[in-house]
């Protein structure tokens, strides 16, 4: 069995170069795949650490931007044609600067002014 040995080792080394020229030819324009690109970018695995251009880094993130602001624009959309007109005390709120978080601190600001002052403060 010793005369085998170079001649298994020639085998696997060919094995070897044969899967990293297969897993390159597969693999070598994945960063050109936007739904891998996005994948991995979401993943906190990854994050943009793999890849290994920086333009693919910035394109997945405008692209992730651009996706989320799309989303949102059709759950306002949707959104809107269902609810009832607000009062203009509560529209106005809802298109300040604050947005969501402008609307729960006037729930908040609401809420404490339900709660009544006692005089019992002993």
């Amino acid at each position: 069995m010793r005369g085998s040995s170079p001649r298994r080792g020639e085998y696997i080394a060919k094995l070897a170069g044969d899967l990293l020229m297969a897993l390159n030819e597969r693999f070598e324009d994945l960063e050109n795949e936007e739904i891998y690109c996005l994948a991995t970018t979401l993943d906190p695995r990854y994050k943009t650490r793999i890849f290994q251009l920086h333009s693919t880094t910035s394109t997945a993130k405008k692209r992730l931007v651009e996706l989320i602001i799309n989303i949102n624009e059709d759950l306002y959309s949707e959104n809107a044609s269902d609810m009832v007109a607000p009062t203009p005390s509560t529209s106005s709120e809802m298109t300040a600067s604050g947005g969501l978080w402008s609307v729960c601190e006037n729930i908040i600001r609401e809420s404490k002014k339900m709660i009544p002052v006692n005089s019992e403060q002993q």
